[in-house]
């Protein structure tokens, strides 16, 4: 049984424009006008190869595009009463820009073989027009949909070359990822189909992960971070691309600095790891081992959170002397949005805080996993991190102590104004504090 359904596949039209004439074609399906139907539906789909030639030329500089257009220009202004010029554009979209293939370009021929029978008498049979029946027009749309209306402007690969060429050079450009994801919405996302999605993040993925060369060492950091954009924007359709080519996606570097990338990714998309072969989950484990930072992030590879969270805790209490950087902290901390675990993120910076082995590193551990979610600390969080805190002096006599316990009093006095910071264990947090 076909399942296709137009009104769904219509959700998929890109442009606006496109979108809005499609329902006018719709519309006259929908009441049985079948000529007007087809007859409109040709016009929509040479409308839209327009909109998406003037897109490529406008927006990304398509050489090809500007000079079909001024080609098709020069052919109207030859004859502004023919409309040959529309079946040039299709040959030479065709021929030029890899939008459309053979299959694509003998279905748009029968459909304006289909319209000008709808559209003009034929004399010899008593000047009757066309009548197509529904399934006819239904096909012709569906074709419509598929060759031309739902399809991107740039086909994948020249997305890929377009899209990896303008952030190559917009590493300092953006330096927050809100930023970079509008101007990639904007230029790039909105006009990805799922299979031009899948298409790009498998390059990246490749690029990130897998290859060790100067350029893509240099682009790696930018990579990443478009690689992570995409799959926030497809979270349910990442795991199934990992899924579907195992292979490919298991072939990654065994260079720690690459792996620790790969490790994030994996703890920011769950159910990816589960997919990779066993070789490749072995070189994430053995980065594991490698770079203690990184077993912050590693809930993929524990049964449970309860397992995952023991094993955190373990290790921020033997790793005495070791620093974790603000950037590990802020992808621990999003791994979930739930306040329960936002309480549980906070609950263990506050033990790593209180682990300090040195005034030094109690500089460090503060300045990078306290003081950013300071803010968001709650009554409950605070009494936590000074009753840790308090029980190690080498958090509250060292010399920024003073102004870093004095931003936990403000934020508890915010927080409630009669809260008796002499009591204790809160009174040795505060010793230092005037």
């Amino acid at each position: 049984m076909d399942n296709f359904s137009i009104d769904h596949k219509s959700d998929e039209i890109l442009d606006e424009r496109t979108r809005s004439y499609f329902e006018e074609v719709k519309s006259s399906f929908t009441i049985g006008n079948y000529r007007s139907a087809v007859v409109m539906l040709w016009s929509v789909v040479v409308c839209d190869l327009v909109f998406k030639l003037q897109r490529l030329a406008e927006l990304h500089n398509d050489l090809t595009a500007q000079q079909i257009l001024r080609e098709i220009d020069q052919e109207q202004e030859k004859n502004p009463n023919s409309p040959s010029w529309e079946w040039s554009l299709v040959l030479k979209v065709k021929a030029q820009t890899g939008l459309l293939d053979a299959v694509d370009q003998q279905g748009l021929e029968n459909l304006q073989r289909q319209r000008h029978l709808a559209a003009h008498p034929i004399i010899k049979e008593g000047a009757e027009l066309h009548r197509p029946n529904k399934d006819e027009v239904r096909a012709l749309m569906r074709m419509a949909l598929q060759s031309v209306l739902t399809k991107p402007a740039l086909v994948s690969k020249r997305i890929l070359d377009r899209l990896l060429e303008d952030v190559a050079g917009m590493q300092s450009l953006f330096a927050y990822d809100d930023e970079l994801s509008k101007f990639l919405e904007s230029k790039y996302f909105s006009q990805f189909s799922a299979g031009v999605a899948e298409s790009v993040f498998k390059i990246l993925w490749k690029f990130v992960f897998r290859t060790e060369d100067g350029p893509c060492d240099v682009n790696r950091a930018i990579n990443f971070r478009v690689l992570r954009l995409i799959a926030k924007k497809e979270p349910a359709l990442v795991s199934g691309w990992v899924a579907s080519a195992t292979e490919y996606y298991s072939n990654v570097s065994t260079r720690i600095g690459i792996v620790a990338l790969l490790i994030q990714f994996l703890s920011e998309n769950d159910g990816i790891y589960h997919h990779l072969a066993e070789h490749a989950q072995l070189t994430v484990r053995h980065g594991l081992a490698q770079n203690p930072s990184s077993n912050m992030l590693a809930a993929f590879v524990y049964e449970n959170d309860q397992a995952y969270i023991a094993a955190v805790e373990e290790h921020v209490r033997t790793q005495v002397g070791h620093t974790i950087d603000s950037a590990v902290w802020t992808a621990f901390r999003a791994q979930k949005n739930t306040e329960a675990w936002s309480s549980t993120a906070r609950h263990i910076a506050n033990l790593y805080y209180s682990c300090s082995g040195g005034f030094d590193t109690a500089d460090r551990r503060f300045a990078h996993a306290i003081a950013p979610d300071l803010p968001n600390y709650g009554l409950a969080d605070l009494r936590d991190l000074m009753e840790l805190g308090g029980a190690n002096n080498q958090c509250y006599y060292r010399g920024r102590a003073r102004a870093d316990h004095a931003e936990v009093k403000n934020r508890v006095l915010a927080l409630d104004a009669g809260f008796d910071l002499t009591r204790r264990p809160y009174d040795q947090f505060m010793s230092e504090v005037a």
